[in-house]
């Protein structure tokens, strides 16, 4: 099968942040993952594991201008940092709107630290 096919995905590529504090929905957020140059990214998944007060994150495909696209959402409870880190998998992927846009997370939370890992591939 060739790269990339629906039935034949291969995962190469995994992004990681480590205990980042992340802000409340417009202010800074941080960026999960840029792909190279002439590329998107295609995700396949991600890990989070939060200490957090209650709110709302989301996983949004960026143009690093005001243009944003929701791919992702979850509402999480009051989170401390024993508890289970949360899996989301995306069994047929999703590819970023057009080549150069970002990865961002963004969150409600008024207090907020994660560990994230997300994983995909990089397509042209």
């Amino acid at each position: 099968m060739p790269r990339g096919s629906a039935i034949s995905i291969q995962t190469d590529i995994y992004k990681t942040l480590k205990e980042v504090e992340v802000k409340k929905s417009g202010e800074e957020t941080p960026t999960l993952w840029t792909p190279g140059t002439g590329k998107r990214f295609f995700l396949q998944g991600v890990l989070i594991s939060l200490n957090s007060t209650a709110g709302y994150w989301e996983l949004f495909d960026n143009t690093a201008t005001t243009t944003e696209t929701l791919i992702f959402g979850l509402n999480v409870k009051a989170v401390s940092a024993t508890e289970p880190l949360v899996k989301v998998d995306f069994p047929v992927g999703y590819e970023s709107i057009k080549q150069g846009n970002i990865l961002v997370l963004k969150t409600s939370a008024t207090t907020a630290k994660a560990s994230i890992v997300v994983y995909g591939t990089e397509v042209a």
